[in-house]
């Protein structure tokens, strides 16, 4: 083999190192970070599905850029509160599996619970079923962005 068909074999591997790589490296921050869920089914015989999937990292990657979409006004009502929906969310990574409300009625039942490293709200009712998966990481990087702009 000659000088330069050995430089040639070695950049491609070293190419397909890199993107091999790169995609593993992708792959294991998706599925670490988690995803944010929602699911919202209407019940009855045209009841419509809605299943919305975004991995977390995409919510990690917009975060700094939250506080610059706010409105000012909006950003001066929510300002006095996002202390403490900091404190409070970076405490829940901290906390076991809880369910922090449960209310059960003849014609709805909602629950919020902390289930691992996710904020879980349930809502089943005559009319429709909503769950929503947060992860908890999540709330805190956008609750820190919304400081740091207000």
């Amino acid at each position: 083999m000659t000088r330069a068909r050995r430089i040639a074999l070695a950049v491609l591997l070293a190419t397909c190192a890199g993107v091999i790589g790169t995609t593993s490296y992708a792959a294991h921050r998706v599925a670490t970070a988690g995803s944010l869920t929602v699911e919202v089914h209407e019940k009855g015989p045209d009841g419509a599905k809605v299943f919305v999937w975004v991995p977390a990292i995409v919510i990690e990657i917009a975060a700094p850029f939250v506080g610059l979409a706010v409105p000012n006004g909006a950003l001066d009502e929510i300002e006095p509160y996002l202390p403490l929906v900091r404190a409070v969310s970076d405490e829940f990574m901290s906390l076991p599996d809880v369910v922090f409300v449960e209310v059960t009625s003849r014609d709805e039942q909602i629950r919020i619970e902390k289930s691992g490293h996710r904020l879980r709200i349930l809502v089943d009712n005559r009319h429709e079923s909503l769950r929503l998966d947060l992860p908890l990481r999540s709330i805190a990087m956008i609750a820190r962005s919304l400081d740091r702009a207000a």
